[in-house]
C-alpha cells in the first residue's frame, strides 16, 4: 500500500549529531545494519506479531519479553 499523498514523515538529517545506526557500531564491532542488536529486537517484534518460530519457549534471551504484554501492539488502533 502506498498513500498517494504523504500521510508521516520526519526530519532526517541532525548533522553533527549522532545517529542511533553509528552508534550501534560503538557497543558492537559487527559492521553494516545487521547486528546483535537488530536481531535481539526483531525476535522481539516476531514474538510480539505471533511468529511461530519465536514462541516463548523459542526465544535465546528471555529478556527480550520482559514487559511485553504493557508494551505490545494493543487491542485497538484510532483511525
Amino acid at each position: 500500500f502506498s498513500p498517494s499523498r504523504s500521510v508521516v514523515g520526519h526530519m532526517y538529517v541532525r548533522r553533527h549529531k549522532p545517529k542511533f545506526w553509528e552508534s550501534v557500531h560503538r557497543l558492537f564491532a559487527t559492521p553494516g545494519i545487521h547486528n546483535p542488536l537488530q536481531a535481539m529486537v526483531l525476535d522481539r517484534i516476531k514474538f510480539q506479531l505471533g511468529y511461530p518460530e519465536a514462541a516463548r519457549d523459542m526465544m535465546r534471551h528471555r529478556s527480550l519479553l520482559t514487559a511485553v504484554e504493557q508494551y505490545g501492539m494493543g487491542k485497538a488502533r484510532p483511525l
